[in-house]
């Protein structure tokens, strides 16, 4: 169980895998015989365990270890070492490369990765080297996919205290921001909050791509071909340079200490951080940015009411009028009568006097669509792709919010 949990935090195995081999640990110590749970499916758990990264440096430790103690116990001019192929099919290539790179091997461990680098093709060592960087990056982000549920669920639940729940809530604001100033981050200069353990390493600066296969359960990643997948995570994808075409969202990101480009490093937010944190969370700045700017009276700021955790994204000044930003692309109305029916929903959940649906930037003319009892407004855009402000659409924000005070 020791060896299964260190390999958990480390993300060498699964959530799934986690799961298996410790209900199988508990079921051998426990009394009870579990249907189908034989000694040969234990070996088997325990067999895959074994081929982990995990295990795999436990034995680079062991193989470094005894080089060491041969090499300082028979002075020779020579030392032959004898290594068995089984041996070093169980070796982490990715770990050795590394250290071969920072002269952190000594010569007869050099020796030996040499060897395996010889023996095997350079497409056989790139595909090791891969399938290790694309486990990693799966079990990462099924964790953090863990991890943000766990989170929204401890916020809602009704078993903790108001100050626990508040804590939750912090927690949550604080991992949104971090991932806003680092989108990338390097090997070398990790900062130490959890979130960054959950970042995956990537080979092209740019970006990854991946998919999430539906029957495994599993996120397929590639980090060469970033046409391999659809789903492509990348500053592109992430809208920010469109934002950052408008001054005044740009002067915003910079004085709060957002990044303003995806810098080339060496890790990259998970798909679950990018999806569920990062893309949603530059829109809202944006929009913040926006129509705090358009007004000296009308300020929105973040709704972070624990009773409505996560409802609606801002409220405007201690009205009960909100706003959910949205960072669609140009076919955001295909989805729009699925979105008004939730909306609705927290509406009710609310009694909210009035809803703004912004999205933050579309190039095509789309008309302002209002509700029949005029609660719910959608606004297609507060910018076009250029960076410039569609004020009509941020006046007629304003105009909706003064009427709904007046009427209060």
């Amino acid at each position: 169980m020791l060896q299964t949990e260190y390999s958990a935090t480390r993300y060498y195995i699964s959530p799934d895998e986690e799961k298996a081999l410790i209900q199988s640990c508990l079921d051998r110590i426990s009394i009870r015989k579990v249907p189908g749970d034989s000694e040969d499916n234990f070996k088997l758990k325990v067999k895959n365990l074994n081929k982990s990264l995990a295990a795999k440096r436990k034995v680079l430790k062991i193989l470094i270890q005894s080089v060491g103690r041969l090499t300082r116990s028979f002075l020779k001019n020579e030392v032959f070492i004898v290594i068995s192929s089984s041996l070093i099919e169980q070796l982490p290539l990715e770990d050795m490369k590394e250290l071969e790179e920072n002269n952190q091997l000594v010569p007869e461990l050099g020796a030996i990765y040499n060897h395996i680098i010889f023996a095997e093709t350079s497409e056989e060592q790139i595909s090791k080297e891969d399938d290790q960087l694309k486990s990693l990056a799966n079990n990462k982000t099924n964790y953090m996919n863990i991890d943000l549920k766990q989170m929204l669920s401890r916020i809602n639940s009704l078993k903790i205290s108001q100050q626990e729940k508040e804590d939750a809530i912090y927690e949550y604001e604080k991992m949104r921001e971090l991932c806003l100033k680092y989108p990338t981050i390097s090997l070398q200069h990790q900062p130490c909050d959890k979130i960054f353990n959950r970042y995956i390493r990537i080979l092209d600066p740019t970006g990854y791509c991946f998919k999430f296969d539906v029957q495994m359960k599993k996120y397929k990643f590639e980090f060469r071909d970033l046409n391999k997948y659809r789903n492509l995570i990348n500053e592109a994808n992430s809208t920010l340079p469109i934002l950052m075409k408008n001054n005044v969202v740009k002067k915003f990101f910079q004085d709060n200490g957002y990044a303003t480009e995806f810098k080339p490093n060496d890790l990259m937010m998970n798909p679950v951080i990018f999806k569920n944190f990062y893309k949603a969370v530059i829109g809202e700045k944006a929009g913040e940015a926006i129509i705090n700017s358009e007004s000296n009276s009308i300020k929105i700021s973040r709704y972070t009411s624990s009773d409505f955790f996560e409802v609606f994204d801002y409220q405007v000044g201690s009205n009960r009028i909100f706003i959910d930003f949205k960072n669609w692309d140009e076919s955001y109305d295909q989805t729009v009568d699925g979105m008004l029916k939730k909306i609705r929903q927290k509406l009710d959940k609310t009694n909210a006097d009035k809803v703004f649906v912004i999205n933050i930037f579309a190039d095509n003319d789309y008309h302002i669509w209002k509700s029949g009892d005029g609660k719910i407004i959608v606004i297609p855009a507060l910018m076009n792709s250029k960076g410039e402000i569609y004020h009509d659409n941020v006046r007629t924000i304003f105009e909706e919010i003064q009427n709904t005070i007046k009427h209060d």
